[in-house]
C-alpha cells in the first residue's frame, strides 16, 4: 500500500505544551494511518505557528527540570530549568514531541518533519490544499487582536464560576478559540451594562 505524506497545521496560540505536542508526536510517528507499522516510516509533515504563544499549566516554568548524564562517573547529571528556554519556545516543544517518539534510528528522520515558527506567516502553505488553506487562515484570523484581548479583559472576572477557563488563578491563560469568542461577547455584554448604569 502506498504511503501519502500528508501536512499538518497547528496555531500554537495559548494551546498547553504537552497536549500539543502528543497530537504532533501521533501525526510525525504515522500511527494515525492503516500503513503504520513500528518499522517503517509513514508519518506526515507538521507545521506549527504561533509558538512564542505556548502556554504551560501549573508551576512548569519554574519548577519543570531538564536532566541529562554528562557522561562522568557517579551518575552526575546537569539540570536546567524550563526558564531557561523562555526566549526559545521551538526547543521546548522540539523536547517535548522527541521525548514522546520511539527511540530508535527513525527518531531523527521524524523529527525533520516538524517545522516549528514564531509568528501566523510560514513559507509551506502551498503545500496544503485550496480547502486547508482556507481553514489555516480562518483560524489565524478569527482569533482576537491584541487590543481587544487587552480590552476584553478588563470585563473579565476570572473567579467568575459562569465565565472561568483553565486555572482560575490564571484565569483567561488558556482558552480555545471559541472560549475566546464567547469572552469577547460576554466583555461587549459587560460594557454596555456599565454604560445605561452610568446613563
Amino acid at each position: 500500500m502506498m504511503n501519502r505524506v500528508r501536512w499538518h497545521h497547528f496555531d500554537g496560540h495559548n494551546q498547553v505544551v504537552g497536549r500539543l505536542a502528543t497530537r504532533v508526536a501521533t501525526l510525525i510517528i504515522g500511527k494515525h494511518k492503516p500503513t503504520y507499522s513500528p518499522h517503517l516510516d509513514h508519518g506526515d509533515n507538521v507545521v506549527i505557528t504561533n509558538v512564542q504563544d505556548i502556554a504551560f499549566t501549573g508551576r512548569k516554568e519554574k519548577q519543570k527540570i531538564y536532566r541529562w548524564h554528562t557522561g562522568y562517573n557517579l551518575r552526575s547529571t546537569t539540570p536546567e530549568y524550563l526558564r531557561n528556554f523562555k526566549g526559545k519556545p521551538e526547543e521546548i516543544i522540539r523536547r517535548a514531541v522527541n521525548g514522546m517518539l520511539p527511540k530508535n534510528n527513525l527518531r531523527r528522520i521524524r523529527m525533520k518533519r516538524l517545522y516549528m515558527f514564531q509568528g501566523s506567516d510560514f513559507p509551506y502553505m502551498d503545500k496544503f490544499s485550496p480547502y486547508q488553506q482556507e481553514q489555516i487562515m480562518e483560524a489565524l484570523n478569527s482569533r482576537p487582536s491584541t487590543d481587544q484581548w487587552l480590552k476584553a479583559t478588563d470585563y473579565f472576572d476570572p473567579f467568575d464560576p459562569a465565565h472561568s477557563y483553565g486555572n482560575k488563578q490564571e484565569g483567561f491563560a488558556i482558552m480555545t478559540p471559541e472560549q475566546e469568542k464567547e469572552l469577547l461577547q460576554f466583555a461587549k455584554e459587560r460594557k454596555a451594562e456599565a454604560e445605561k448604569k452610568q446613563e
